[in-house]
């Protein structure tokens, strides 16, 4: 099998997974009642959409040029999208005991857990690879973009564990918090294959991609 081929085989993998997630999503929101929770499903819902376009997109440039298509491009701003779609899922998400200014403590644990992933990855990942020459800061940045991203996810959905402990809602987060993890792998996993030019890496990071999307879909239902 070409390389091509495993390639192609490897981007429709993780678009059907995400499309199992997404419907999983949209079966759950259907079930619940509550105004807020049903917004927030809303959120995860368009998540899973915009990144299936983002794969949609990766599909068709691989189709025609066997190739991923370049950093960044339209799939990454369509990531970008998706991956702040889920953001506010888990900010909007509403807890088991609301509390007097409930929704401006998400919003400020949001912050801290942004700005420290995004401090993190900078002092870690960029700014060094960036001084030795490997590859510009912007091309760098998009590259951590879902890393970091994932990581974000990561902390929010602990928080929501934490909100929701011995609550039916604490395993859908736990889900979503190991699929986080494990889409961090991958997205590392892939960044550095890309500026390594270590193409044999490629398959583990699709499979583990692959593993996590079915992991969310699981915990979604």
């Amino acid at each position: 099998m070409d390389a091509e081929l495993r390639l192609l085989i490897a981007v429709v993998g993780v678009a059907a997974s995400r499309a199992a997630a997404l419907w999983f999503a949209v079966v759950a929101r259907r079930r619940l009642t509550g105004r807020t929770e049903r917004q927030a499903l809303g959120f995860l819902a368009a998540g899973w959409v915009t990144l299936l376009l983002a794969d949609g997109w990766k599909l068709l440039i691989t189709t025609a040029t066997g190739e991923l298509p370049p950093i960044p491009s339209v799939s990454d701003l369509l990531s970008l999208a998706g991956y702040l779609a889920l953001v506010a899922f888990l900010v909007v998400y509403p807890p088991p005991h609301v509390e007097r200014f409930s929704r401006a403590k998400a919003v400020l644990d949001v912050l801290i857990i942004s700005l420290s992933v995004l401090t993190l990855a900078w002092v870690i990942f960029v700014q060094p690879v960036s001084a030795v020459g490997m590859a510009p800061a912007r091309r760098l940045a998009w590259l951590a973009l879902a890393p970091m991203f994932d990581l974000i996810l990561l902390g929010l959905c602990l928080r929501q564990v934490l909100l929701h402990a011995g609550q039916a809602e604490m395993r859908t987060f736990a889900a979503l918090g190991a699929a986080a993890t494990l889409l961090a792998a991958a997205d590392l996993f892939r960044a550095a294959s890309i500026l390594l030019g270590e193409g044999g890496w490629a398959p583990f990071s699709w499979a583990v991609t692959v593993a996590a999307n079915l992991l969310a879909a699981w915990g979604a239902g």
